[in-house]
């Protein structure tokens, strides 16, 4: 069964909200605070559209343990994704999944994997990210690629390429003393960008880092394919990285000796 909607539709869908305008946040300028505000304008405006099946992160956990009761462990809670990728990328720890209930259901955390998730068959992951049309500067994290490192591992031991979708939205705005404007929107598949624009930031969290309005979308393989391919580019840079901190310390470690 195919998701009723693709990420022509999605970008389709998304392009009313081009002109919308924003009460101005100064404050909020490049944080977290910043990302939260468009992430919510995408949200309310996937919500009028498909209702019933867009979530947050912790909307879907909450739903799903919510209408399962006779799941109360966390192997039976993080199982009712029959992913074991999906396990991995959605689910909390083993402490709070063990100790969710009813009257203490999961609150939105800025650890969540996904923004927002269409919740069919497959899934589609959705992660915003907002840039001011006038700043210029470094691209923004992505996500930490040792977890996307480990999520490539689980697909490829557990054959399964088609339970899930990961797009990125991009959302690019021009800022005024009063308002933001939306001006472009722009949604990219991750299992589309080929592994040379993808740039590996060990200094900053080892995130992965790419503008979502100047990727490329020209990765010709399959999921399979991109996650060896990704593998076989992370490894080399990771030993790398780990030669050259050998390198940093020996100088400290001959005083040790």
């Amino acid at each position: 069964m195919k998701s009723m909607i693709t990420l022509e539709k999605l970008e389709n869908h998304l392009s009313s909200l081009i002109g919308f305008e924003v009460v101005s946040s100064e404050s909020l300028e490049a944080g977290s605070g910043q990302g939260t505000k468009y992430e919510n304008i995408i949200y309310d405006e996937l919500k009028n559209i498909i209702n019933d099946k867009i979530f947050k992160n912790y909307e879907l956990l909450n739903f799903l343990y919510e209408n399962n009761p006779a799941a109360i462990s966390y192997d039976q809670r993080i199982n009712l994704f029959q992913s074991k990728a999906l396990r991995f990328l959605l689910s909390r720890g083993k402490k709070p999944t063990e100790s969710w209930g009813i009257n203490s259901q999961f609150e939105e955390k800025q650890g969540d994997t996904a923004d927002i998730i269409y919740f069919d068959n497959p899934v589609i992951i959705l992660d915003v990210k907002s840039k001011s049309i006038e700043k210029k500067g470094q691209p923004p994290n992505i996500i930490s690629f040792y977890k996307l490192a480990e999520c490539c591992k689980i697909m490829l031991e557990s054959e399964d390429f088609d339970s899930f979708e990961f797009f990125y939205i991009g959302v690019e705005f021009k800022k005024t003393s009063i308002s933001d404007t939306i001006s472009n929107i722009r949604v990219v598949d991750l299992f589309k960008i080929p592994m040379e624009e993808l740039y590996f930031n060990f200094a900053a969290a080892t995130q992965l880092q790419f503008d979502v309005d100047k990727i490329s979308q020209n990765f010709e393989g399959t999921k399979k394919d991109w996650c060896l391919e990704f593998l076989k580019t992370l490894v080399p840079k990771v030993n790398k990285r780990i030669k050259k901190m050998e390198d940093g310390i020996k100088q400290y470690k001959d005083l040790l000796d």
